[in-house]
């Protein structure tokens, strides 16, 4: 009689199979971790981006509408050349000129043109103007003190964010170059916030028109809190120290307390600078959607490592019943 057979062990082809799906398996485990967090990677860089791009939109549409004010005032310069502001026999054409550029420019309020001594002389709301006067205002005295101003941008006027409006003023000299006076145009902030409001902007996004150099707010869509204000003032005076005319930053709102990444840029020109500020929110949901289809790619390449292991294992099985029968024919003859 032939000899009885040991009991089989596990043989090495089965452990080796085993040993390959389980490195199969880190790979896949390691591969998609290092796929998410690259996605996370890119999610911030393209919130980062638009957020710099519709900074650069905004600031470069700043510029082409405040270039095209001070055109206007230039305008206004050289008409009013020579002319002696304290009596203005030609009050009523100036008037009638201001009011034809004030609705060539759908952004502005009103012209002024106000005298030496501060008095309002010609309006493009009025005629005669109303009785005003400017001399103890910001934006007179710095043009009578400073020839060198340039245009100046003043801060926000009127009662309450919908009806405000902020001026942007020049000065004007005599031909020997004493101080003559000051024309100045008044700027509806309800443009500015109507047109931020309809940007292709991901909800709870905020946009902000800020002069320099206090970085006080002009324009906020939508409306914000004070120390939100403040917070933001703060943070572009920091980023500004290390680039002046363009940078990120990220800030956390006290009044939703949601966190965003914040694009600020300055328009070319004049001291005012646009920020767009996306909520990191809004970055965490795309990436939240990417993690879903990779782990649904995990999960495909998962069951197929499985099927694949079991295949290999019954096809090693196969072979191991076939290579036991052939030996115990082998052992019978």
């Amino acid at each position: 009689m032939p000899a009885p057979q040991p009991a089989l062990r596990r043989p090495g082809i089965d452990r080796a199979i085993i040993w390959l799906s389980l490195f199969g398996l880190l790979v896949i485990l390691v591969l998609m971790a290092l796929l998410i967090v690259r996605d996370r990677e890119e999610a911030e860089q393209q919130a980062a981006d638009r957020a710099q791009m519709q900074a650069l939109l905004l600031a470069e549409h700043a510029a082409r509408l405040f270039d095209s004010a001070e055109l206007a005032l230039s305008t206004v310069i050289d008409e009013t050349r020579g002319a002696d502001l304290r009596s203005l026999p030609d009050a009523g054409r100036m008037h009638r000129r201001l009011a034809w550029l004030a609705r060539r420019l759908p952004y502005v309020e009103a012209f002024w043109l106000h005298g030496p001594t501060g008095a309002l002389r010609v309006s493009s709301l009025a005629h005669p103007p109303p009785r005003l006067d400017a001399s103890g205002q910001d934006f007179f005295i710095i043009h009578s003190r400073d020839p060198d101003a340039g245009v100046h941008v003043g801060g926000l006027t009127g009662s309450g964010d919908g009806r405000s409006t902020f001026r942007l003023s020049r000065r004007l000299e005599h031909h020997r170059g004493g101080f003559r006076g000051v024309v100045s145009l008044t700027v509806e902030v309800p443009f500015f916030r109507n047109f931020y409001g309809r940007l292709p902007l991901p909800a709870n996004s905020c946009v902000s028109l800020l002069r320099a150099p206090d970085m006080s707010v002009l324009v906020a869509q939508p409306p914000s809190e004070e120390d939100d204000r403040r917070s933001l003032a703060d943070r572009l005076r920091d980023r500004m120290a290390e680039n002046p005319d363009w940078g990120l930053f990220q800030q956390a709102s006290t009044a939703d307390g949601l966190r965003r990444v914040v694009a600020y840029r300055k328009v070319s020109g004049f001291p005012l600078y646009v920020t767009v500020a996306i909520p990191l929110a809004t970055m965490d949901a795309e990436w939240r959607q990417r993690v879903v289809l990779r782990l649904a790619e995990a999960g495909g390449a998962i069951l197929i490592l499985g099927l694949l292991t079991t295949l290999a294992l019954r096809e090693a099985g196969r072979q191991r019943l076939f290579q036991q029968t052939l030996e115990q024919r082998v052992a019978i003859r």
